[in-house]
């Protein structure tokens, strides 16, 4: 009996990684204003998640800084609303180019979508406290070694904007329906993750843990449930010529 208890406390902090969070979806049909603050009375209603989880340096710690993330959405686009505690002193934002984040002396909010929920795809946006932002693809193949595929070079249109506050700093971002791709299910869960970068600890938290010993990231991926009655847009784009 005692090998088993000990076997248990031991595998514990591991079935806790292993599970998969969920967040329920909330459609909303008040405006939001896009403005770093989140103030809106959209936002008033929605119960914030957060808890994240340390990926690197090392797996599995609490978060050095605590992380509230609010999401809801309405016919037409994806609203987050990400307040980051931290000393404003801690905070790093270094002006940079756009889709450049990584490696550099910036502090980095992240949302990722899996919108047909295969564990194969995604849409990742990232932004900083200068409100630089940054987005990209990812794939990843359905073989046991789970391969990950990066695009950088994949550009959406949305919008964000961050400000500084006494505490932390805040990230707000619509993400229009029009800039992503989804299925025409009525009702649809998607899968989810919201990350976090902070410079001065050098540190990757996830909400959703993503264990190394894990073959895989979109497979770790939380769930985002009851998204309803969602249509994708009618996408047109116009290539400019000249014929003689």
């Amino acid at each position: 009996i005692r090998l088993l208890i000990l076997a248990f406390l031991y595998l514990f902090p591991f079935v806790i990684y292993a599970q998969v969070r969920s967040i329920p979806a909330i459609k909303i049909n008040q405006p939001i204003k896009i403005d770093g603050n989140l103030d809106d009375e959209a936002w008033v209603n929605i119960e914030p998640t957060g808890d994240f989880i340390t990926a690197t340096p090392v797996f599995g710690k609490v978060s050095a800084r605590n992380t509230k993330v609010k999401i809801a959405y309405d016919n037409t686009a994806i609203y987050v609303g990400a307040y980051m505690y931290d000393h404003p002193s801690n905070i790093r934002k270094q002006l940079t180019a756009r889709d450049v984040l990584d490696r550099q002396n910036v502090d980095i909010f992240v949302v990722g979508f899996d919108t047909y929920h295969d564990k194969q795809n995604a849409f990742v946006f990232k932004v900083s406290p200068a409100n630089v932002q940054a987005d990209l693809k990812i794939s990843q193949s359905g073989t046991a070694n789970g391969g990950v595929v990066y695009d950088n070079t994949w550009d959406a249109v949305w919008e964000s904007k961050t400000s500084i506050k006494p505490d932390g700093w805040v990230a707000e971002i619509k993400i229009p329906l029009s800039a992503i791709r989804f299925t025409k299910k009525e009702l649809q869960d998607w899968g989810i993750n919201f990350a976090r970068f902070t410079r001065a600890e050098n540190e990757n938290s996830v909400w959703n843990a993503l264990n190394p010993n894990i073959s895989g990231e979109l497979n770790q991926w939380g769930i985002w449930t009851g998204l309803n009655n969602i249509t994708p847009p009618t996408r047109l784009s116009f290539l400019p010529y000249l014929s003689g």
